[in-house]
């Protein structure tokens, strides 16, 4: 039982990992919606959630069940745990399901860039905003877009809030759009995506790193595997 858990956990982390790490070690940055990114990391996440979590669920009310036939009234025992059983299940994945909605909703909102050169990233960014034909007016950390030729301070005439997070480690970039139109924030988008290989990284330690980290969860699962084989074919004879 330990086997098959530690190969569902590790199996959609492993491909997370290898395929984030290949993102990061292409020859141009890339623009994803956080829609998309947050599915991937759920899929990630997939193996706990939807079947090492369940496991775990069985084997509990499994030993649960062992006790019932010490109990003064069984069957009532017995339709107790039933009861608790399903209850227990319906939580679970309702609130696995709730969460990975609310949580995918609250990242659309936000649009990442892999593998980008951060110094070169802001005035990029601004060429987009103009290229769109918007103008821009940094506010502390906002970046505030209006019409071309409005004033900035002039609110009836702010079009979206947009926030720029840096993560130096990884040459990443994550925008967060606090007010805005779709159709504005995909002409930007495609501005931006196009103007992109103006700022590739030459270098970006994450995407190794993350091939070492899939090749060694990966390699778990191959010996996991092996041993499996092992186990059930060559099992070990108690004298």
């Amino acid at each position: 039982m330990l086997l098959y858990l530690l190969v569902f956990f590790l199996f959609p982390l492993a491909l997370y990992c290898w395929i984030v790490g290949a993102i990061n070690r292409r020859g141009r940055p890339t623009l994803a919606w956080g829609f998309w990114d947050c599915l991937g990391m759920l899929l990630a996440a997939s193996g706990f959630l939807l079947i090492v979590g369940p496991i775990l669920l069985i084997t509990v009310f499994e030993q649960r069940l062992g006790t019932v036939a010490l109990q003064e009234n069984p069957s009532d025992a017995f339709f107790d745990l039933w009861c608790q059983r399903w209850l227990f299940w319906a939580l679970y994945y309702v609130v696995i399901l709730s969460g990975a909605a609310l949580l995918l909703w609250w990242r659309s909102r936000k649009t990442v860039i892999y593998n980008v050169d951060l110094d070169a990233f802001a005035s990029l960014f601004l060429r987009a905003i103009q290229e769109a034909g918007l103008s821009a007016h940094a506010k502390e950390d906002v970046i505030q877009l209006f019409p071309d030729g409005v004033e900035p301070g002039e609110s009836a005439g702010l079009l979206a809030d947009v926030s720029v997070e840096y993560f130096v480690p990884l040459c990443h970039v994550t925008l967060h759009w606090r007010r805005n139109d779709a159709t504005l924030r995909r002409q930007v988008e495609d501005k931006l995506n196009r103007l992109l290989p103006e700022a590739r990284t030459l270098e970006n330690p994450a995407g190794g790193w993350l091939y070492v980290v899939s090749a060694i969860l990966f390699g778990l699962i191959f010996l996991a595997g092996m041993l499996w084989i092992f186990l059930t074919f060559f099992p070990v004879r108690r004298w």
